[in-house]
């Protein structure tokens, strides 16, 4: 949620061209992806039953991300479109980890209630 607030705010910085904001989206993007590639490196230590929602919702982000990727070539060219498209980005991936945080919790509570009755 910390990178989508800095590609957020990255927007309020007064008097950049669109180059220069494509610049500074790059460094928050980056991360997303060596965060989202480090997730899915991480996958391969579990089971096989319990890693395919993981590799799915890791997935989803990543193409996510590649949209994001996008988004932000088009704005360093200096069309509108790319900025319009970064923040619908943001929007989805806010979805995206509220849905994946309700998902955890879901995750543990059925977790929990299986230690409580074993």
């Amino acid at each position: 949620m910390v990178l989508v607030l800095v590609m957020a705010s990255l927007v309020l910085i007064p008097r950049q061209s669109a180059l220069e904001l494509g610049v500074k989206e790059i460094f928050p993007i980056a991360a997303m992806i060596v965060l989202l590639v480090l997730g899915l490196l991480e996958l391969r230590h579990t089971s096989q039953t319990t890693r395919r929602p993981y590799v799915i919702r890791t997935t989803v982000a990543l193409v996510l991300v590649i949209v994001a990727v996008a988004g932000n070539t088009i704005l360093a060219t200096g069309r509108a479109v790319g900025l319009e498209i970064l923040a619908l980005c943001c929007l989805l991936f806010l979805v995206w980890l509220v849905i994946n945080a309700w998902a955890l919790v879901v995750v543990l509570a059925d977790e929990t209630s299986r230690q409580q009755t074993s």
